[in-house]
């Protein structure tokens, strides 16, 4: 069986040992798995609700979603195992919060609890 080469031509008869390189299909085949994180987020947070955004780093999460919120906890926590990851955060809106008529507060207990 012959091997067909690209850059010597197949009449080349000098001695030696020639070696021709196809880095075209070299590399291993690389499987992207993001992942999807769905949580609560704080009022102080940015991130539009029902809305998925990417996240690259913990700063990224405290931003978006608040410092101490769900979330927030939730990518420090898969960041310990896996930063390499393609993360992206869904934050949703407090049940509490969403269950209560739009002309009504929430509690000022539940309220605290939120700002945490």
């Amino acid at each position: 069986m012959t091997v067909p080469f690209q850059q010597f031509p197949a009449n080349w008869k000098v001695p030696l040992y020639w070696v021709e390189v196809d880095p075209s299909m070299a590399g291993l085949p690389v499987d992207i798995q993001p992942v999807l994180i769905v949580g609560q987020k704080l009022a102080a947070g940015l991130a539009v609700n029902d809305v998925p955004i990417p996240i690259g780093t913990l700063a990224d999460a405290q931003q978006q979603f608040g410092v101490g919120s769900m979330l927030e906890r939730m990518f420090a926590a898969f960041l310990n195992g896996n930063a390499a990851a393609q993360m992206w955060g869904l934050p949703i809106a407090d049940q509490l919060v969403a269950l209560l008529p739009r002309d009504q507060s929430p509690s000022p207990q539940h309220q605290r609890s939120l700002e945490r």
